[in-house]
C-alpha cells in the first residue's frame, strides 16, 4: 500500500475513473497504485482536495439529517438517492457515479449507526428524491 493507493480506496474511484480525473493512461494509474512509479505531488494533492469535499459534504449532510430531527422529530425513513450514470454525477459536481457512491454509501452508513432507517433509490424515482432532483435544478 502506498499513499496513492491508499487516498484511492478512500475515494471511491475506480483506476479507469481516476485516470479520467487526473487525465492520464490507465497504465499510469496502475504504475501508481502498484507503486512502480510515485504519483506526482498535484496528483496526490488533487485526490486529497477531492477526499476533504466528499468529507464535508458528509459532514454536511449529517448536519441537515440531524437537524430534521431536531425541528421535525425523527423521520421515519431517509430517502438518499444515487446516480445512474457519471454524466448525472458530474451535473452534481462529483467527478464519477463511484465517488458520489462512496459519498452516499457513508452518508447512510452514519444516518443508518445514528437510528434512522434509511432507503437509497435512484435520483428522481421516489417523491423525497425528486424533490432533491427539482432542488438542484
Amino acid at each position: 500500500m502506498n499513499l496513492y493507493k491508499a487516498l484511492l480506496d478512500v475515494s471511491g474511484f475506480t483506476q479507469k475513473g481516476a485516470a479520467d480525473f487526473h487525465s492520464v493512461r490507465l497504465d499510469t494509474v496502475k504504475s501508481w497504485c502498484g507503486g512502480r512509479n510515485q504519483a506526482p505531488v498535484g496528483v496526490i494533492s488533487a485526490l486529497a482536495d477531492l477526499i476533504e469535499r466528499m468529507s464535508t459534504a458528509i459532514d454536511e449532510a449529517i448536519a441537515q439529517i440531524d437537524e430534521m430531527q431536531t425541528q421535525h422529530g425523527s423521520p421515519q425513513t431517509i430517502e438518499l438517492g444515487f446516480c445512474a450514470d457519471d454524466f448525472e454525477a458530474e451535473a452534481l459536481g462529483w467527478p464519477s457515479a463511484s465517488v458520489h457512491s462512496r459519498v452516499i454509501g457513508t452518508i447512510a452508513a452514519s444516518a443508518t449507526a445514528a437510528g434512522y432507517d434509511v432507503k437509497i433509490a435512484p435520483r428522481g424515482s421516489t417523491p423525497a428524491t425528486a424533490a432533491a432532483v427539482d432542488a438542484n435544478a
